[in-house]
């Protein structure tokens, strides 16, 4: 008896580790796959946009790259806002999926025990 106890505790063992992986490797894969996100930009920073064209084509230099530089900051951290917004919603929509299959993977293991 002591033998079946140990071998059914080995696999709820071995089965816990594989689920803890799989979560690890998902939230790798969620934050690996940020390349080529779409995005729209906010009305403030369009506005910037548009005041910097409008300061080029009027030969005001200067105060073209001020708001280029101002808009390249906003964008910037626009970027990583949504990036971090989409890909934190996107790791606890897969994480409550994946919890409820390991929970049922566990359960079906139990049974058989």
């Amino acid at each position: 008896m002591t033998n079946y106890e140990s071998a059914a505790a080995s696999s709820v063992q071995r089965l816990k580790e594989r689920h803890v992986k799989e979560l690890e490797d998902m939230i790798e894969k969620a934050y690996s796959n940020t390349q080529g996100m779409k995005y729209t930009l906010s009305r403030e920073l369009m506005q910037v946009r548009a005041q910097e064209r409008l300061m080029f084509q009027v030969r005001q230099l200067e105060r073209a790259e001020e708001y280029k530089r101002q808009g390249d900051q906003m964008e910037t951290q626009e970027r990583k806002q949504i990036e971090v917004n989409t890909v934190q919603a996107r790791i606890e929509k897969e994480e409550a999926r994946l919890r409820v299959v390991h929970q049922a993977q566990l359960k079906s293991l139990m049974k058989r025990i």
